[in-house]
């Protein structure tokens, strides 16, 4: 099953599992950084926590490369960080039963948030058995916000940081490629 639409030409780092990138060493331990920071809102919706923790997880992530990042559920997103964020990533559990009907959960709620008209935005998913085609339909709802989709990832609970640093590189290079920042 495809779980990842963005995809890092990258390694992990031998001493902090973080990622590295040919020449460039993006870890705790050896850390370049890049001559702009990015401003990063993460926004999502949980509903057992999972989505939760993989948000706090990529905040984590987002700030260990240097940037600046704000993370909060749809309902108490900063309206301010939001409209002057550069990029976003914007998460949900997956609704359905479990081998159809799937899509984003709480859509409604991603819905109801302020606009990300133009900010390049990645999005991420929990599932617990199969998720399907979701991160098409979450797409779509990044799409009616007004963002540009980067790309998504799914996270299998119980297995939720799988993936989860060369997702985010993956997602900062794109942003910063379609921002012209150049890393």
């Amino acid at each position: 099953m495809e779980t990842d639409s963005l995809r890092a030409d990258s390694e992990p780092c031998d001493s902090c599992a973080m990622m590295r990138e040919s020449s460039r060493r993006i870890c705790a331990t050896g850390h370049q950084g890049v001559p702009r920071a990015v401003k990063v809102a993460v926004v999502y919706e949980s509903r057992t926590g999972n989505t939760a923790h993989v948000a706090e997880m990529i905040g984590a992530a987002v700030q260990e490369l240097g940037h600046e990042v704000g993370i909060w559920p749809t309902e108490k997103a900063n309206l301010d960080y939001l409209t002057d964020a550069d990029m976003v990533f914007l998460g949900t559990w997956t609704g359905g039963i479990i081998v159809t009907g799937h899509h984003p959960g709480d859509g409604g709620k991603l819905l109801a948030m302020p606009g990300i008209w133009g900010k390049p935005t990645a999005g991420f998913m929990t599932y617990a058995l199969h998720a399907g085609k979701v991160l098409d339909k979450m797409s779509d709802i990044v799409t009616l916000l007004g963002g540009v989709w980067l790309g998504g990832r799914l996270f299998k609970r119980g297995k939720l940081d799988e993936g989860l640093a060369s997702f985010v590189v993956a997602a900062l290079d794109a942003a910063e490629a379609s921002l012209g920042v150049a890393s």
